[in-house]
């Protein structure tokens, strides 16, 4: 049923790219977005090689519409007839930025056995198939595509790590993956500041903001001069912090209140207490 969803999503995709209605198509692709591998395999024993190299107005080819429909023999098919694994369309996608965003990890794993570049960069946004991966939380493609080489820390043009996306959206698995193969866990984004335990406690991922310290992430302060628990804090996550010495939120907030060099004595608070905190998150969002 999934497939089926899928197969229909890239056939419309790619009729709007083109500006032709289905039977405006030439046979070849035609027969491509119906699914049909057989009816494709007759097809090319008798047309002309360069038919099968036909491209969308958005510079698709039929490759990446069979990768994005998940119709892993259609993708067999076509890369036996030698068409170029790693051919981009205009935004500089390859067939395993669609199968890595879409979770397809058989289709993945046939394109990296053809060679296809596994950290292959779009146009802009500079996203790799391990980048699309992770901010959707596919946790065992993750774990593929680290196998055959994927850059664990590399960067988008935003400056945003796998680990950042990973730990931003809340997937636990992937973060563990990611961790496992040596992520920096102390990265932070330049814009904001902000590590990969910043981005779990600021989104409520109680698990992952465990799993960070347990790895040994440091407490560091973002741009606003606030920490990972202080963003725990004042969004009342009513996160127990017990593997940090056992302590609780209560009492990590007094450490935070007595240590603080910029301790308000008027008001017997510091940068990093929810009297100040809460009122500079609410402006910032």
């Amino acid at each position: 049923m999934e497939e089926k969803k899928s197969m229909k999503r890239a056939k419309i995709n790619f009729v709007q790219e083109t500006g032709h209605c289905e039977h405006g198509q030439s046979t070849l692709g035609q027969a491509i977005l119906s699914g049909n591998h057989i009816y494709v395999r007759e097809l090319l024993e008798k047309l002309p090689p360069t038919d099968v190299l036909e491209k969308s107005a958005l510079g698709r080819t039929f490759l990446h519409t069979a990768a994005d429909m998940g119709n892993f023999k259609m993708v067999r098919l076509l890369l036996n007839q030698g068409i170029d694994v790693n051919t981009k369309d205009s935004g500089h996608w390859t067939a395993l930025h669609y199968s890595s965003e879409n979770g397809n990890q058989r289709i993945s794993k046939l394109l990296l056995e053809y060679g296809c570049n596994v950290n292959e960069r779009t146009e802009n946004m500079n996203w790799t198939p391990l980048h699309l991966c992770a901010s959707k939380g596919h946790a065992k493609l993750a774990s593929l595509l680290l196998e055959n080489g994927a850059e664990v820390n590399s960067l988008t043009a935003d400056k945003w790590s796998p680990l950042l996306l990973a730990a931003h959206v809340g997937h636990i698995k992937t973060c563990q993956y990611l961790i496992k193969n040596n992520a920096d866990i102390n990265y932070y984004d330049p814009t904001e500041m902000e590590t990969p335990l910043h981005k779990a406690c600021r989104n409520g991922h109680e698990a992952i903001g465990k799993l960070l310290i347990e790895h040994g992430a440091a407490i560091t302060l973002d741009r606003m001069g606030l920490t990972p628990l202080a963003h725990a804090i004042a969004c009342d996550f009513n996160w127990q912090i017990s593997i940090q010495c056992g302590k609780t939120n209560e009492e990590i907030l007094d450490e935070i209140v007595a240590e603080e060099s910029d301790y308000d004595e008027e008001e017997e608070t510091t940068a990093m207490h929810p009297k100040k905190i809460i009122p500079l998150l609410d402006k910032s969002r």
